[in-house]
């Protein structure tokens, strides 16, 4: 952010010109401007006549005439010639520097580019050798007997691909017996198989290229050897060795044409020999003896250049060397440094006669100003005379500080002054013009914006409307969240310039820095960002938005910075005036008022509609809850006779709920009652007591919801008392009071809800008891089980015997063996049989231990409902106390709407507490319900299980 612009002086009141003084000075403007002069003056006091130029005449010595022309000569050759001489020196150092580093990497970049290219030849070769040795005359054991077949097959090989003059296969039998070749001078035997190629072939397996001496020729010549193992193609064993010649001659040919204009090549194998080079003493030598450096060059085995001496000739070389893969090679290219450098001294040259013709040019052309220059007493002596005649448009052009610019300054002063005058009154116009059409469109703004409903019409009207008053970009409304991070909401740019709508910007330096500035009312006017000196992160932001003026305006509503009111210019620079700055500050308060006004519109209308639409929702509720009431009574009437066989229908909402809950309990009863009945008289007993416990405390449910719902009639009250505001507060007051006495009564009932529950907890623990004591005679049947299993066990064990002494007995004992097989098929199904029995028993005893733990955590949930209940009077008794304050806070009612409002919004507080309770209570009787189910229907499957059982006859 950057500190405000210091406003610009108000204009003053100065008389105006006659005619002919303006258009002489329009005339004098335009002669000056054209020669691109801007005088210096000191303005008059208005109304007075321009004062008379100070004379600083030299008379007639001429002396100093010749020792301007003198110095100005002098000052205008060193001032051409100097610059030029340094800047051409340091031109050449860079230039050259320049130069040779582009020498030197077009020199590595060509070695690299040699060195590509034989890889690429090399492992074409390889490719070729391998693809001939998978050739099926020779992989196929029947085909190589055939000599004459191999030899045409090598023969066509050689004679396709010109860069071989030898193709041979060679048997790996020990003694290098060559199975077949191509025409040409045949191979001996028993020499070939010492050659390199031949045993990396075979330890490697794969197809290789190597440079070595040809064993077979009496001068061994090196060569370039291409290998490729041949496996028989049944049993995948190396039967042979493919062997390729390629003659130094033919790579010679393929590298030639990296030799000439001063450049060398060599080929360097990886002992460091040269077996290929266009400077033929170098062959077969160590690369080593051509330049001193060689060996630890290629040790690096990366593409280098460096600048070293060919130590044959002594001349300096630009030796450039990379690496080959293929074959651990290393091609190396030397290019004479007079060569490679050339251009380096072809600049010099350029630079050097460069700086003698400009320098001998600049000479001539600051002689020439100097007799120019001198001119300048004649031109002034000839404009005082024409001012002396009453020439008043006469001006005398002003540079330098000598007499001659002294002179020039006091015959200028007349029309500066007058230059000044025009320069206020056309300001002060321009300025009283653009005042009045700024509280014209100030006014027509404001009026507009007051016509929206809408902030966000508001502020794109706004932001359009103020672009096209100021004519500046763009404009935008950057609005802040709570942490101010901002994003801009609305924006007018013009379609030359980037769109920043809906962009979120977060400005931490804002943060920290200028949201109380912003707060308080500071308006930051920025003519150009660029030299404003702000933060980086700030420009950072206006960067990609093209932004080169802006200008910034607080939106505060409510005495809070909400948004920021923001123009951009950014075709370039802008000068804010600050009749501009304070219109944009005076709009950026009236969008702060407008959108005030909206919010509080927008919060009037919400309330109206929130006391509107909470009073329609108590009244249905209370009147939804009366229907509920009405027809759950008459639906389980019939229960308070002892019908359990009557069911009430479940609707939404409270009363739903406790019909689900009052269902839930008169078909657990009616269970109990049924099965359990059945089974003992103690269990009958205990269910009939629950029945008559939750038929209490059904009849307790009915009488709360006969409370709830006078209470609910309460809340109707209250509500339609907020409708008519003090006209009905004492009746709202009454209501108050009654709910008070409800609640009061609630408290008896639920103790007598208490008392009931922990009666059901008694009769829950008996059941409890009387089944633990089953269970354990199911222990018992259990271990006869066992017994009974152990024998069935032997008789199974008596009947393999038994068999098997009929096996041995022949003939004789099959009659034995088949009673022995019947025995143990009759032993196998008692097993069985007693195996199932006791899986039975298993299911008895655990649905008993289920029925024991649903009987405890009945007891627990018994003890958690009476704990509810007690915190349920708790909750009833605060609603007396709240119910007295509600009857005190009804008697301000009368005074305003708002405390009305207040006091409603507390008894549906209320309201809902109390609805908590009662779901609280639904609950528990919800899961008292629940574990009662859980009992009976054990039970059941308890009875089921023992009915199996003839228990009292056994006994």
């Amino acid at each position: 952010m950057t500190t405000s612009q210091r406003p610009t002086p108000q204009p003053t009141d100065l008389p105006q010109l006659p005619n002919s003084v303006l258009n002489a000075y329009q005339n004098d403007l335009e002669t000056v401007n054209g020669h691109g002069h801007h005088p210096r003056s000191t303005p008059s006091p208005p109304g007075q006549p321009p004062s008379p130029p100070r004379s600083r005449g030299l008379g007639k010595n001429q002396s100093p005439r010749r020792s301007l022309r003198t110095k100005f000569t002098l000052f205008s050759i060193a001032l051409g010639v100097l610059p030029v001489l340094g800047v051409g020196i340091i031109a050449f150092g860079l230039g050259s520097r320049t130069i040779s580093n582009q020498t030197l990497t077009t020199e590595k970049n060509s070695a690299i580019n040699f060195a590509d290219k034989f890889q690429i030849f090399l492992r074409d070769r390889v490719s070729d050798a391998r693809l001939l040795s998978q050739n099926p005359a020779l992989i196929n054991a029947q085909q190589r007997q055939n000599s004459s077949q191999l030899v045409a097959t090598l023969d066509r090989y050689v004679t396709a691909y010109e860069a071989y003059d030898s193709a041979a296969l060679i048997a790996t039998d020990g003694r290098g017996t060559v199975v077949a070749q191509s025409q040409g001078r045949p191979l001996p035997n028993n020499i070939l198989q010492n050659h390199q190629y031949f045993k990396s072939a075979i330890e490697t397996g794969q197809a290789l290229v190597t440079v070595e001496p040809t064993l077979s020729l009496p001068d061994r010549p090196v060569g370039v050897f291409v290998a490729a193992p041949v496996r028989d193609s049944v049993s995948n064993r190396i039967v042979g060795v493919l062997r390729l010649r390629i003659p130094l001659d033919r790579l010679d040919f393929f590298v030639a044409n990296y030799a000439g204009n001063g450049r060398n090549y060599l080929l360097v194998d990886r002992q460091g020999t040269v077996f290929v080079s266009s400077l033929a003493d170098l062959i077969n030598q160590p690369a080593s003896k051509a330049f001193a450096n060689f060996a630890q060059i290629q040790a690096t085995g990366q593409p280098t250049v460096a600048l070293e001496t060919l130590r044959t000739n002594r001349t300096p070389q630009v030796l450039a060397t990379a690496p080959v893969k293929a074959g651990n090679w290393q091609v190396a290219l030397a290019t004479d440094q007079e060569v490679a450098f050339a251009s380096t001294r072809q600049l010099f040259w350029i630079f050097l006669i460069g700086i003698g013709v400009t320098a001998v040019g600049v000479g001539v052309i600051a002689a020439y100003f100097a007799q120019r220059g001198t001119k300048r007493i004649l031109e002034t002596t000839a404009a005082v005379e024409k001012m002396g005649q009453g020439d008043l448009r006469t001006r005398v052009a002003v540079a330098g500080d000598d007499e001659i610019t002294g002179l020039g300054v006091n015959i200028n002063e007349m029309a500066a002054q007058i230059a000044e005058l025009l320069d206020t009154t056309e300001a002060a116009r321009r300025q009283q013009s653009e005042e009045a059409e700024r509280a014209k469109q100030l006014r027509d703004i404001t009026l507009r914006l007051a016509t929206y409903t809408e902030e966000q019409e508001v502020l794109q009207t706004a932001v359009t409307a103020i672009r096209q008053a100021m004519k500046t970009d763009r404009v935008i409304v950057y609005e802040f969240d709570a942490d101010y991070v901002g994003t801009v909401v609305a924006e007018s740019v013009d379609l030359a310039w980037p769109a920043a709508l809906e962009t979120r910007i977060d400005d931490p330096c804002f943060r920290q820095n200028w949201i109380e500035a912003y707060s308080q009312g500071r308006i930051q006017a920025t003519p150009d960002i660029l030299n404003a000196g702000l933060t980086p992160c700030h420009l950072k932001q206006l960067s990609p938005l093209k932004v080169r003026a802006n200008l910034v305006a607080p939106i505060i509503v409510e005495q809070k910075l909400v948004a920021l009111l923001i123009a951009h210019e950014c075709s370039g620079p802008r000068a804010w005036q600050q009749s501009e700055i304070d219109f944009f500050g005076q709009l950026a308060t009236q969008i702060g008022l407008v959108v005030e006004r909206l919010n509080f519109l927008k919060q009037t209308e919400v309330a109206r509609q929130e006391a509107e639409g909470l009073a329609r929702q108590q009244q249905q509720r209370t009147e939804s809850i009366q229907s509920q009431l009405i027809n759950l009574l008459s639906e389980v009437e019939a229960a308070s006779q002892g019908d359990l066989t009557v069911r009430a229908d479940i609707t939404a909402g409270e009363i739903g709920t406790v019909a689900d809950i009052f269902n839930s309990l008169i078909e657990s009863l009616r269970e109990v009652v049924i099965q359990v009945k059945d089974s003992t008289a103690q269990v009958n007993q205990a269910l009939g007591e629950d029945e008559t416990a939750m038929r209490q405390l059904a009849d307790d449910s009915l009488r709360q919801a006969k409370k709830i719902n006078r209470m609910l009639g309460a809340v109707e009250e209250m509500s339609r008392s907020i409708q008519s505001v003090a006209d009905t507060a004492n009746q709202a007051a009454e209501v108050a009071r009654k709910a008070s006495e409800t609640a009061q009564t609630s408290g008896s009932t639920m103790d007598d809800t208490v008392q009931s529950i922990l009666s059901l907890r008694e009769t829950v623990a008996e059941t409890a008891k009387k089944v633990k004591r089953l269970g354990e005679s199911s222990q018992q049947i259990s271990k006869v089980i066992s017994l009974i299993n152990q024998i069935a066990l032997q008789t199974n064990l008596l009947a393999i015997n038994a068999s098997i002494e009929a096996a041995r007995a022949g003939e004789e004992g099959r009659g034995f063996a088949v009673v022995a097989e019947e025995v143990g098929e009759l032993a196998a199904r008692s097993a069985a049989a007693t195996k199932e029995i006791e899986q039975i028993v298993e299911a008895i005893q655990q649905e008993t231990n289920e029925v024991v733990m649903a009987m405890e955590t009945g007891t627990s949930q018994v003890v958690t409902g009476t704990q509810l209940v007690e915190e349920a009077k708790k909750n009833l008794e605060e609603i007396v106390t709240v119910s007295q304050a509600i009857d005190e806070l009804v008697q301000s009612i009368s005074q305003t709407t708002v405390s009305q409002t207040r006091t409603s919004t507390t008894v549906n507080t209320l309201m809902k507490d109390i609805a908590k309770v009662s779901e609280g209570m639904s609950d528990t009787s919800r899961q008292i319900s629940e574990s009662l189910e859980g009992t009976v229907a054990v039970a059941q499957k308890l009875q089921a299980s023992v009915d199996t059982f003839t228990v009292r006859e056994d006994s």
